[in-house]
């Protein structure tokens, strides 16, 4: 599924310790999904729990209009189920 596909991007290209640079057409929609499907599964990874609405809240305080649509954000809490789901925390 694309959400795997999106946790197997993140595995493969960032390494323990570094940063994420990302940027779509506008650097908004696609960018703050990402952004923010990031964010949730390091939430889950460390608290083991996460708030989609608080992290995407978090990332347009920086930049507006991060998460741009009702798909974006039910895919952000699709990954953060399917992490969840896969991770048996």
């Amino acid at each position: 599924s694309s959400k795997s596909y999106f946790q197997a991007l993140i595995c493969a290209f960032k390494p323990p310790g570094s940063r994420v640079l990302l940027h779509c057409v506008a650097g908004a929609g696609k960018s703050g999904t990402f952004a923010s499907c990031y964010n949730v599964i390091q939430q889950l990874k460390t608290l083991q729990t996460a708030d989609v609405f608080s992290s995407v809240l978090q990332l347009r305080a920086v930049r507006p209009q991060l998460v741009e649509t009702l798909e974006q954000y039910r895919f952000i809490y699709e990954v953060a189920m399917e992490y969840a789901d896969n991770e048996a925390m």
